[in-house]
């Protein structure tokens, strides 16, 4: 059948009775398979459905692929029913076929009704079966296109593509591409000022999780090792908050599978209250169960740590981490530069050890946390996202004028710009990035502010004069509070500004136990 020869119209999978006649069975490990039948390169796509259950041992490969723009449509025949798929995953199914036998195949965007939470969570739950027991997980990243005589352009390209499995492979990222708060995949299907693509979460981790080393689809090529090591990639004791953050900026259909896209590589037991049922949640709802989670897996704030920008999500407290985010090229999040600097400071040693005061289930929208107000924001000296250092230092000399603690103030600014904050510690610095980590990243997205109390320090652009600076038990930074008017039993309720790096109390000074008895709060946190 020639390309596009029926004249009947396609329609919209959603309206094909597919999943009524193929129904689950949710009390087994079924899925849905295609069956690409047999065809020549430029004949229409053309597909039967069928049910298995894992437990079966079904053999069939399984297909992760980049969605691409969801406004452009293909057409591919399914159960004698022409319907309009994505152009990637026409794409993708075209290159899989062969010429003379039907090929198995699972391919998320079809064999799921994405249109049912309950099949969606039951799908979820076999995930780690689909991707653990397929013959093959084939990678398909789109066609590169690029225009010039050279080959570079396309070259560049393909290293981006592959550039997301170096990350998963726990190898270094190339630089050349960017750090990894950024879109490396999206720079590879050609020009992404030009061609926006959809990175589904589900796609870009499941080559992580087959049995077997993925084949990845088109003319270049990974080195086998980083694919070996990425396969082991969910074996690897990797806490479930750094492989949140690691697809945070990953676009997703539904904003739940920033989580349940991902549910195969998180260490079983590390988000003990959560389970694949929970897709019928609420977002909000979601989100909150994660954060404490989190928080109780970790045994400590690290949770809270490197927020930057504005929430997505509606709805949230703000001690919430929304695992959703804007355009990274818009987004200033700090969590990779603060997550470094986190195992480098202890402002809280000689606190009790960190816990929850009560357990935050779907009802409660605060945290009740230990901890000791040590000073305030006085003013905001300058905004470091768009001064330069020398520029600083001069704003902070008028600021400061001829006050009794001038050179005092302008020592810490000259130690904390290097990335020493205080007089007894070395600077802090990165292995991978430099001795400039400190000012090229850590000094990003941050502004400059004097405490009551004549400390410097840097925090979030969002904090504002008379915040409070909290020293919270299991918080290796200190963290910005902003008081609440609400109040309830009369206790005053806290909004959580960030983490924040402030001069002279970094590494225990204010809390050391071995210094004076100290008198813990309990901050309750909205």
């Amino acid at each position: 059948m020639e390309a596009n020869s029926d004249s009947h119209e396609s329609i919209g999978i959603q309206h094909i009775p597919l999943y009524l006649i193929h129904k689950l069975d949710y009390s087994k490990s079924q899925i849905r398979l295609l069956s690409i039948l047999p065809g020549q390169k430029d004949e229409e796509v053309n597909c039967r459905c069928y049910i298995v259950d894992l437990d079966d041992r079904p053999v069939f490969n399984a297909l992760s692929y980049v969605w691409g723009d969801a406004r452009n449509k293909a057409n591919m025949m399914l159960e004698g029913v022409r319907i309009e798929i994505t152009n990637s995953l026409a794409a993708a199914l075209s290159r899989i076929r062969l010429p003379h036998e039907a090929v198995a195949i699972w391919a998320d965007a079809v064999c799921i009704n994405q249109r049912d939470p309950a099949e969606k969570a039951h799908q979820i739950g076999v995930m780690q079966k689909i991707y653990s027991q397929c013959s093959k997980s084939l990678v398909w990243m789109g066609d590169i296109s690029v225009k010039g005589d050279t080959g570079e352009a396309a070259v560049k390209a393909a290293r981006a593509a592959l550039n997301a499995l170096r990350i998963c492979a726990d190898e270094p990222h190339d630089e050349l591409i960017g750090w990894p708060g950024q879109d490396p995949v999206a720079v590879s299907a050609g020009d992404p000022a030009k061609r926006p693509e959809h990175h589904d979460v589900f796609d870009l981790f499941q080559a992580g999780t087959a049995m077997y080393p993925p084949d990845y689809l088109g003319p270049f090529s990974v080195p086998v090792m980083s694919v070996l090591q990425a396969k082991h990639w969910d074996e690897w004791d990797v806490d479930p908050l750094t492989r949140l953050w690691r697809f945070r900026d990953r676009k997703a259909t539904n904003s739940k599978d920033k989580l349940f896209g991902m549910w195969a590589l998180i260490k079983e037991g590390s988000l003990a209250s959560i389970k694949p049922s929970d897709y019928s949640l609420d977002v909000a709802i979601l989100f909150r169960k994660v954060t404490v989670d989190l928080l109780r897996s970790l045994n400590s704030l690290k949770p809270l740590i490197g927020w930057r920008g504005e929430r997505v999500t509606g709805g949230l407290p703000s001690w919430v981490l929304d695992l959703v985010q804007r355009d990274p090229l818009e987004s200033v999040s700090g969590f990779w530069t603060h997550e470094i600097a986190w195992d480098k400071f202890d402002s809280s040693r000689g606190l009790p050890q960190f816990r929850l005061h009560r357990d935050s289930d779907n009802s409660d929208l605060f945290l009740e946390l230990d901890g000791i107000r040590v000073d305030q924001v006085a003013r905001i000296v300058a905004d470091s996202r768009y001064n330069e250092s020398s520029e600083w230092r001069e704003i902070l000399e008028r600021v400061i004028g001829e006050c009794m603690s001038r050179e005092e103030l302008l020592g810490q600014f000259d130690n904390l710009i290097q990335g020493r904050l205080d007089e007894h510690h070395p600077r802090v610095s990165d292995p991978s990035w430099g001795d400039s980590w400190w000012v090229d990243r850590m000094l990003r997205a941050q502004v400059l502010f004097l405490t009551c109390d004549n400390r410097i320090g840097v925090g979030p652009p969002s904090l504002k004069p008379e915040d409070d600076i909290w020293i919270l038990s299991g918080g290796n930074h200190p963290f910005l509070l902003r008081s609440n008017t609400s109040e309830e039993g009369g206790l005053r309720r806290w909004e959580l500004v960030g983490d924040c790096f402030v001069y002279g109390i970094m590494y225990g000074e204010v809390t050391d136990a071995s210094k004076s008895v100290i008198q813990t709060q309990v901050a309750i946190i909205n």
